[in-house]
């Protein structure tokens, strides 16, 4: 019997094991941008973690280097992640 299956965004499937039951329950939480740039970012061959996605204040930045800063919270890693966004990479 499955328990708390996640399927599309927002969606969660519960099932009542006492009933055997299942209960659709729609959840509206938006992915937090840092999450939107994990999961694209987990989901890359490690090839293509090298290749350069962005230039940001004329320094070429790979996945890599983002990952970096974006972990690490800092500016660079804010202005990266919020053109990430404006260019739908993310």
């Amino acid at each position: 019997m499955k328990s708390g299956l996640v399927r599309k965004m927002g969606e969660i499937d519960i099932y009542s094991r006492s009933y055997n039951k299942k209960i659709m329950v729609k959840v509206s939480v938006p992915i937090k941008e840092k999450d939107r740039f994990l999961r694209a970012y987990s989901n890359l061959s490690l090839g293509l973690r090298n290749e350069i996605i962005l230039v940001v204040d004329h320094k070429p930045i790979t996945w890599n280097v983002a990952f970096i800063e974006i972990n690490k919270n800092t500016k660079p890693g804010e202005k990266i992640l919020k053109k990430l966004i404006a260019l739908e990479l993310i």
